[in-house]
């Protein structure tokens, strides 16, 4: 059985591209469902999402990577007026009621996020 765990992106408006700050503007650029990876490393999962929501400048593998870069989920046509920047330092990621944000190499947990 394969367990889906709920995502939501936040970009940071504020702190710039080095880290997170507790009152940093932060504003919800995706939310999705994605399956654990079988191994159930979160570790794993969060660099999915990181390899997904960073644009080289071809079409991510996953219907939410698709979406958030504003593809159609089939991947015919692009819509630029529907895209985010790409995942940053200093923005968040939330995997079910966890919050991370990236760091230059990882991931670090933040237990003070305020979502204004």
């Amino acid at each position: 059985m394969t367990t889906q765990v709920s995502v939501k992106v936040y970009l940071n408006e504020t702190g710039g591209f080095m880290s997170y700050t507790p009152g940093d503007a932060l504003h919800e650029a995706a939310a999705f469902e994605v399956a654990l990876p079988a191994c159930r490393e979160l570790g794993m999962l969060l660099e999915i999402i990181w390899d997904q929501l960073n644009f080289r400048g071809e079409m991510p593998m996953t219907p939410w990577g698709r979406t958030y870069f504003g593809w159609t989920e089939d991947g015919s046509s692009r819509d630029t007026r529907k895209t985010h920047r790409s995942l940053s330092m200093g923005d968040v990621v939330i995997l079910g009621e966890t919050a991370w944000t990236p760091l230059s190499a990882g991931w670090q947990r933040v237990t003070n996020v305020v979502l204004m």
